[in-house]
Protein backbone atom coordinates (compact mmCIF):
# COMPACT_ATOMS: atom_id res chain seq x y z
CA UNK A 1 0.00 0.00 0.00
CA UNK A 2 3.05 2.06 0.84
CA UNK A 3 3.99 2.17 -3.09
CA UNK A 4 0.64 2.79 -4.20
CA UNK A 5 0.08 5.81 -1.67
CA UNK A 6 3.45 7.07 -2.72
CA UNK A 7 2.77 6.88 -6.81
CA UNK A 8 -1.03 8.96 -5.75
CA UNK A 9 0.92 11.63 -3.81
CA UNK A 10 2.95 11.72 -7.08
CA UNK A 11 -0.28 12.64 -9.15
CA UNK A 12 0.44 9.40 -10.67
CA UNK A 13 -2.64 7.03 -11.98
CA UNK A 14 -2.95 3.42 -11.48
CA UNK A 15 -3.01 1.20 -14.35
CA UNK A 16 -6.75 -1.04 -14.49
CA UNK A 17 -5.11 -3.92 -13.19
CA UNK A 18 -3.69 -2.18 -9.63
CA UNK A 19 -7.08 -0.41 -9.54
CA UNK A 20 -8.57 -3.73 -9.51
CA UNK A 21 -6.57 -5.28 -6.72
CA UNK A 22 -6.45 -2.14 -4.57
CA UNK A 23 -10.84 -2.86 -4.69
CA UNK A 24 -10.61 -6.78 -4.17
CA UNK A 25 -7.81 -6.30 -1.34
CA UNK A 26 -9.27 -3.85 0.24
CA UNK A 27 -12.51 -5.67 0.42
CA UNK A 28 -10.96 -8.81 1.25
CA UNK A 29 -9.88 -7.25 4.76
CA UNK A 30 -5.88 -6.93 3.63
CA UNK A 31 -5.21 -3.50 4.50
CA UNK A 32 -6.91 -1.91 7.63
CA UNK A 33 -9.03 1.06 8.45
CA UNK A 34 -5.98 3.32 8.54
CA UNK A 35 -4.89 2.37 5.28
CA UNK A 36 -8.10 2.63 3.51
CA UNK A 37 -8.53 5.93 4.54
CA UNK A 38 -5.01 7.29 3.52
CA UNK A 39 -5.75 5.66 -0.19
CA UNK A 40 -9.57 6.87 -0.32
CA UNK A 41 -8.11 10.61 0.96
CA UNK A 42 -4.59 11.09 -1.79
CA UNK A 43 -7.07 9.09 -4.29
CA UNK A 44 -9.47 12.31 -4.41
CA UNK A 45 -6.70 14.47 -4.17
CA UNK A 46 -6.43 14.38 -8.25
CA UNK A 47 -8.39 13.66 -11.15
CA UNK A 48 -9.87 10.09 -11.67
CA UNK A 49 -8.58 8.09 -15.08
CA UNK A 50 -10.60 6.06 -16.93
CA UNK A 51 -8.31 2.90 -16.74
CA UNK A 52 -9.05 3.90 -12.93
CA UNK A 53 -12.54 3.58 -13.11
CA UNK A 54 -12.14 0.18 -15.40
CA UNK A 55 -10.37 -1.73 -12.50
CA UNK A 56 -13.26 -0.90 -9.53
CA UNK A 57 -15.45 -1.97 -12.10
CA UNK A 58 -14.00 -5.02 -12.51
CA UNK A 59 -13.56 -5.78 -8.71
CA UNK A 60 -16.97 -4.93 -7.97
CA UNK A 61 -17.99 -7.04 -10.52
CA UNK A 62 -15.87 -9.78 -9.13
CA UNK A 63 -16.97 -8.86 -5.77
CA UNK A 64 -20.63 -8.79 -6.17
CA UNK A 65 -23.01 -11.57 -4.75
CA UNK A 66 -25.46 -12.80 -6.77
CA UNK A 67 -28.75 -13.56 -5.71
CA UNK A 68 -31.29 -15.81 -7.39
CA UNK A 69 -34.91 -14.50 -7.15
CA UNK A 70 -35.99 -16.88 -9.78
CA UNK A 71 -38.53 -18.33 -7.35
CA UNK A 72 -40.24 -15.23 -6.33
CA UNK A 73 -42.34 -12.84 -8.66
CA UNK A 74 -40.54 -9.48 -7.59
CA UNK A 75 -40.12 -6.36 -8.36
CA UNK A 76 -38.32 -3.12 -7.22
CA UNK A 77 -39.73 0.53 -7.77
CA UNK A 78 -37.42 3.25 -8.28
CA UNK A 79 -38.87 6.23 -7.27
CA UNK A 80 -38.89 10.10 -9.13
CA UNK A 81 -38.05 11.59 -5.70
CA UNK A 82 -40.34 14.34 -5.66
CA UNK A 83 -39.87 17.79 -6.79
CA UNK A 84 -39.74 19.28 -3.19
CA UNK A 85 -43.30 21.39 -4.12
CA UNK A 86 -45.79 18.97 -3.00
CA UNK A 87 -46.90 17.84 -6.24
CA UNK A 88 -48.25 14.48 -7.35
CA UNK A 89 -45.70 11.63 -7.36
CA UNK A 90 -46.76 9.27 -10.21
CA UNK A 91 -43.88 6.74 -9.01
CA UNK A 92 -45.86 6.71 -5.88
CA UNK A 93 -49.20 5.82 -7.77
CA UNK A 94 -47.17 3.49 -9.46
CA UNK A 95 -46.19 1.70 -6.18
CA UNK A 96 -49.82 1.39 -4.97
CA UNK A 97 -51.13 -0.04 -8.41
CA UNK A 98 -48.24 -2.77 -8.19
CA UNK A 99 -48.76 -3.57 -4.51
CA UNK A 100 -52.48 -4.00 -5.48
CA UNK A 101 -51.81 -6.30 -8.34
CA UNK A 102 -52.00 -10.22 -7.10
CA UNK A 103 -48.77 -12.00 -6.37
CA UNK A 104 -46.44 -9.04 -6.67
CA UNK A 105 -43.60 -8.35 -3.90
CA UNK A 106 -43.21 -5.02 -3.52
CA UNK A 107 -39.67 -4.13 -1.27
CA UNK A 108 -40.24 -1.26 1.73
CA UNK A 109 -37.39 -0.23 3.64
CA UNK A 110 -38.06 -1.13 6.88
CA UNK A 111 -36.70 1.97 8.62
CA UNK A 112 -36.91 4.73 5.85
CA UNK A 113 -34.78 7.54 7.50
CA UNK A 114 -31.66 5.18 7.79
CA UNK A 115 -32.20 4.22 3.71
CA UNK A 116 -29.27 5.80 1.14
CA UNK A 117 -31.22 6.87 -1.14
CA UNK A 118 -35.33 7.57 -1.08
CA UNK A 119 -35.82 7.62 2.54
CA UNK A 120 -37.96 10.31 2.82
CA UNK A 121 -40.34 8.94 0.56
CA UNK A 122 -40.32 5.48 1.64
CA UNK A 123 -43.05 3.56 3.88
CA UNK A 124 -41.88 1.92 7.06
CA UNK A 125 -43.70 -1.75 7.60
CA UNK A 126 -46.39 0.01 10.04
CA UNK A 127 -47.14 2.75 7.07
CA UNK A 128 -46.99 0.33 4.65
CA UNK A 129 -49.22 -2.24 5.87
CA UNK A 130 -51.81 0.19 7.27
CA UNK A 131 -51.73 1.66 4.26
CA UNK A 132 -52.74 -1.75 2.56
CA UNK A 133 -55.40 -2.12 5.10
CA UNK A 134 -57.00 1.26 4.14
CA UNK A 135 -57.06 0.77 0.44
CA UNK A 136 -58.48 -2.87 1.30
CA UNK A 137 -61.29 -1.30 3.12
CA UNK A 138 -61.84 1.54 0.16
CA UNK A 139 -61.60 -1.78 -2.37
CA UNK A 140 -64.19 -3.81 -0.62
CA UNK A 141 -66.60 -1.23 0.37
CA UNK A 142 -66.51 -0.49 -3.68
CA UNK A 143 -67.36 -3.74 -4.71
CA UNK A 144 -70.52 -4.21 -1.86
CA UNK A 145 -71.56 -0.94 -3.95
CA UNK A 146 -71.46 -2.09 -7.35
Amino acid sequence: MKEVLNRLFEHQHLDKVQAREILVNSAGGKYNSAQVAAFITVFLMRSVSVEELQGFREALLELCVNVDFSDFNIIDLCGTGGDGKNTFNISTLFSFVVAGADGIIVEIHEEPEKAISDGQQSLTIEEATNLYRNARTVLDTKRHLY
